[in-house]
């Protein structure tokens, strides 16, 4: 998520194009966005505890899913065959554990809802969830820290080459030295001409693009270079996601396979010779970067400036839903804002009308209306401000950047106007940046008392998401566990068994079925009318595997 031209995503600061063979395309723009009312993290958790609870009554019925393979069978292509032919639970699932799982977002959201709605889930297992990536925490939120941990990725934290961070900042390099100023003058020490740049990253060229879809564009201008800089970083970001021990398909939505250890892959070829500039250090890049663009092997160039096909039409649907949660939860258009103040005059209206008439018991005639503010509201209309304020709020907000010497990419620090301009620009709303932390709580949910109980929260190392995770105890209570995988991609325990797996992704999942147990067991002892035991060696520790 870049400052220059920020393009949004879930998984990469860009969504990556290519052009393809026979590539239909689905398009993604503001015909949508009305009917995306409905995607907000709000209402996603109010959708699952309705769910439960659903599920809970008398109501209802249950069919018990049964796994008839045995769980050292399964990997990580090969989902488990569940058998529903089991008969029916009568009466629904009253009185059942019910434990969240969630990686991602997904981790995030479980962990909230544990929070939110605790009598839903009993506990959860938050993997890879960065619910400390926004602003407005103490201590600040390391912004720098996902282009950081890429860096360490593609280097030997991440077994890849040492040549191979040095080559791709200097890439960068190159490539915006190949175009002209905002002068219109040769970028400095521009040795490469636009013409070589785009030959040797493989980008379309103008005249071989018209295929009645779109049409290309000739790499020109500094914003084109940093277009395609930020496309081709994407391969980075989602390749140090996709840190896992063994094939897999998950950071292509299933169209194709990265190679086990993807960073590896793509510093293994020329981005691992070094001292590489020029012509040759861009080739070397299109090379390293094919792994993630062109793992279908059918590519004919990269697209990045004519608005071509993406290398996923399901990456490039996610990017742009994720887009839309990054920028606004509900409120459609900057009508809103004009909505906003409207109601804010309503309300005062009614604070100084309660204020006159003597509605406020007790201290109703003493307190004039800027100083009363909306703390002496009858509790009905507390109630209607609290919710209109809520629909129309954002909360994936994360602010990140890069500067180039402790990442390998390009200085681009954090400026939240460029990012709420791009939110604009893109959907017509503007985000809230501190709203995740005001509604969250922050850090200080940790604090004592805990206000997050009955949680295992696991982060890999490797996953540059890691950085905005929950990675200490803290002042949670003993039913949080923090446990963290040195050789871990993003929620690469959740995943099916592989025999590739390293003993610090098994050993999370002894800590996260530990955990579960425990919590299964309390619940049948509470519903049993006994207290339950806990064994504390078990509770309460950062496990670093």
């Amino acid at each position: 998520m870049e400052t220059e031209k920020l393009t949004l995503s879930t998984r990469s600061s860009s969504i990556p194009r290519t052009r393809r063979k026979q590539k239909n395309t689905r398009g993604y723009g503001r015909s949508k966005i009305p009917s995306l009312r409905w995607l907000t993290t709000d209402q996603a958790m109010a959708d699952y505890a309705d769910l439960i609870l659903e599920l809970r009554s008398a109501n209802s019925t249950v069919f018990e899913a049964r796994n008839p393979a045995p769980a050292a069978s399964l990997s990580s292509s090969t989902p488990p065959k569940l058998d529903f032919s089991s008969s029916p639970l009568r009466g629904g699932a009253a009185g059942a554990a019910v434990i969240g799982f969630g990686g991602s977002y997904g981790g995030m959201l479980a962990a909230w809802m544990r929070m939110r709605y605790p009598s839903a889930v009993d506990g959860v297992v938050a993997a890879s969830a960065p619910i400390w990536s926004y602003g407005g925490l103490d201590p600040e939120f390391d912004a720098g820290s996902f282009a950081a941990t890429v860096t360490d990725d593609a280097g030997p934290k991440g077994g890849a080459s040492e040549a191979c961070s040095e080559n791709v900042r200097e890439a960068w390099k190159v490539l915006f030295a190949s175009v002209e100023d905002e002068n219109g003058e040769p970028g400095e020490g521009g040795r490469v001409t636009p013409a070589a740049a785009s030959a040797a990253l493989r980008l379309c060229s103008p005249s071989g693009a018209a295929g009645g879809e779109h049409q290309s564009r000739a790499l020109a201008t500094r914003e084109d270079a940093q277009l395609v800089a930020d496309w081709a970083s994407a391969a980075f970001d989602s390749c140090a996601m996709g840190m896992f021990p063994y094939p897999s398909s998950y950071m292509l939505n299933g169209d194709a396979e990265l190679p086990a250890w993807p960073m590896r892959a793509i510093c293994g070829g020329r981005l691992s010779e070094a001292n590489l500039t020029g012509v040759a250090v861009l080739e070397a890049l299109a090379e390293g970067i094919s792994v993630y663009f062109n793992a279908t092997r059918d590519a004919v160039c990269y697209d990045p400036l004519g608005g071509g096909g993406s290398s996923s039409d399901a990456t490039d649907e996610d990017g742009s839903l994720w887009g839309w949660q990054y920028c606004s939860q509900v409120r459609l258009r900057e009508r809103a804002r004009e909505r906003a103040r409207e109601m804010e005059k309503f309300l005062d209206f009614v604070c100084f009308a309660s204020l006159r008439g003597g509605l406020l018991r007790g201290r109703a005639r003493s307190v004039d209306r800027e100083r009363a503010g909306y703390a002496f509201l009858r509790p009905r209309t507390i109630s209607f401000h609290l919710f209109f304020l809520q629909k129309n709020t954002k909360q994936q907000f994360m602010p990140f950047s890069k500067d180039g010497v402790r990442d390998m990419f390009w200085p681009a620090p954090w400026d939240a106007e460029a990012a709420v301009q791009a939110c604009r620009d893109q959907f017509g709303v503007a985000p809230d940046p501190l709203y995740a932390s005001r509604a969250w709580g922050g850090k200080r949910i940790s604090w004592p008392p805990s206000a997050l109980t009955n949680a295992v929260f696991s982060n890999g190392l490797l996953d540059p998401w890691h950085g905005g995770g929950v990675l200490e105890q803290l002042g949670f209570d003993d039913s949080v566990a923090v446990v963290l995988i040195p050789e871990g991609g993003h929620h690469v325990d959740l995943f099916f068994e592989n025999e590739a797996d390293p003993p610090s992704v098994k050993e999370a999942r002894e800590v996260e079925r530990r955990a579960m147990r425990r919590w299964v067991e309390e619940v049948r002892a509470r519903k049993e009318g006994a207290g339950a035991g806990r064994n504390d060696d078990e509770r309460g520790s950062v496990a670093s595997v």
